[in-house]
């Protein structure tokens, strides 16, 4: 008896000691392993209204036909630590040593908690965040996607890199609702007009993002097209925001984080009254034929241009666009255009605050022309280039008709050298180089100074009694500009 239950402990030692000595013989070494994800993004779509958590989870797979033992598998965010994981029942920022056996799988679960009522300054509208596997060297991630804020997330259901459709039978969609829109994703307006009333404020998500049906492109674009009509109806006192969804003061004049606003060909009118729009790669894209009316608006800190007009239809007035990497206006390809009382400036890039041009070349032999009519009457067209004013013509003059009419223009040369104003900007201003014009460039302040060269040098015009604060233009000699000058 007692014999016996020696050599049973015996086998049951050696039994219990193979599995351990084969296992580490057989486990995966080579450095390019990789593990198979269950998904490749894990979206949390609650929109918390209080203080909570929420789980999801995926599985790892190991699809080889030999162990194999992950070197770590870590959570990296932004969130400030709201991201928890539990993989295969261990809790932590970073595990190491995770087995996983030939052909089986195991449980990573993600936590993310909260707190909606907290500023938006330290607590943004997304959080996000990756888990990262190592099997060996290969590193592989599952993109974590949060909301942080109690807001109105379009579209919720999809997420980034995908298209939200807004249509409603000619009828309108009103974002009415007190608290803040979130566009996470691009939204396509299609035979529906959107109307942003007064106090709407829209953050935009955006980012370089990759669609299986679109390719690689930057995310957060708002499209007008077909039948669809953007309305942005915002008053003195209830301007309406459209700008990133990253709050934190560094990021405020910070251009290119998201697409910008698309009003697609033939689409119109559209309209933009008291807005601030900011940090698109454009502020507003007009297509061809498209209409747009805009007022009372500043157009700031686009990494490429404030408005692009791709042979469209633009009537503005007391708009201040500033701070744009590609100028404040671009009219190509010609189009109608009429700018009264608006401030175009452009301090620190390498191209004009206007260009305009008749056509729009495609390569060294193709390019296509189109009627220019463009007038621009007490603007001010300025910044730290010699001459911030481009003119293009594609051998079609005829096709290029254009004028300023008391305009403030930075130019070094004086007209009768720049062939280009001939006849065209007869009651231009050219201040001399040490004339005061603006409050505080360095601060982005384009209000006029007590001792501006602008101020009353305009002329009035019927219908527009006020500037772009809301201020009473002088009823015989008005300011130059999107400011009138109240002392």
């Amino acid at each position: 008896m007692t014999r016996t239950l020696t050599v049973l402990l015996t086998l049951g030692v050696m039994v219990a000691l193979l599995p351990s000595c084969t296992l580490e013989e057989d486990f995966l070494t080579d450095p390019n392993t990789e593990v198979r994800l269950g998904l490749d993004t894990l979206r949390f779509d609650t929109v918390f209204t209080e203080v909570g958590s929420t789980t999801q989870s995926f599985k790892i797979f190991n699809p080889h036909n030999q162990p194999l033992n992950l070197n770590r598998v870590s959570v990296e965010s932004n969130a400030g630590g709201r991201f928890r994981i539990n993989v295969d029942g261990r809790s932590g920022d970073e595990i190491n040593g995770v087995f996983i056996a030939p052909g089986d799988s195991i449980f990573v679960f993600v936590e993310v908690t909260v707190n909606p009522d907290d500023d938006i300054s330290v607590s943004p509208f997304v959080f996000e965040g990756r888990v990262v596997v190592e099997a060996t060297e290969v590193r592989q991630e599952v993109v974590l996607e949060a909301f942080g804020q109690n807001a109105n997330y379009i579209p919720a259901d999809r997420g980034r890199a995908n298209f939200g459709f807004l249509s409603c039978d000619l009828g309108e969609v009103v974002f009415d609702d007190p608290k803040p829109y979130v566009l996470y994703g691009s939204l396509v307006i299609d035979s529906c007009t959107l109307t942003l009333p007064p106090g709407t404020q829209l953050y935009v998500h955006g980012g370089l993002v990759e669609n299986p049906d679109f390719g690689v492109f930057n995310d957060g674009l708002i499209i007008v097209q077909g039948l669809g009509r953007l309305n942005v109806m915002g008053t003195e006192a209830e301007p309406v925001l459209i700008a990133s969804d990253r709050t934190e003061e560094e990021f405020f004049d910070v251009g290119g984080q998201y697409s910008g606003i698309r009003l697609g060909a033939r689409t119109g009118p559209n309209n933009i009254s008291h807005a601030q729009i900011r940090n698109g790669i454009v502020g507003v894209f007009v297509d061809s034929l498209a209409t747009l009316n805009i007022d009372h608006t500043e157009i700031a800190f686009t990494s490429s241009a404030g408005i692009v007009g791709f042979a469209a239809n633009v009537n503005a007035s007391n708009i201040s666009v500033h701070s744009n990497g590609g100028g404040a206006l671009q009219a190509i390809l010609g189009g109608r255009y009429r700018i009264d009382y608006s401030t175009l400036v452009n301090y620190g890039s390498r191209n004009p605050a206007v260009i305009i041009t008749n056509g729009f070349q495609v390569d060294n032999q193709t390019f296509f022309v189109n009627q220019l009519d463009a007038i621009f009457r007490n603007s001010i067209i300025f910044g730290s280039l010699n001459d911030e004013f481009a003119v293009t013509d594609f051998d079609s003059p005829d096709l290029l008709d254009y004028q300023l009419t008391n305009c403030i223009l930075k130019s070094t040369d004086v007209p009768v050298d720049r062939p280009e104003f001939d006849g065209n900007c007869a009651t231009c201003f050219f201040p001399p180089r040490d004339s005061a014009l603006f409050l505080n460039v360095q601060a982005d302040s384009f209000q006029l100074d007590t001792l501006s060269f602008a101020q009353g040098k305009a002329l009035p015009i019927m219908g527009i009694n006020d500037d772009l604060i809301g201020n009473d233009r002088d009823a015989v000699t008005p300011d130059v500009g999107a400011y009138e000058r109240v002392d």
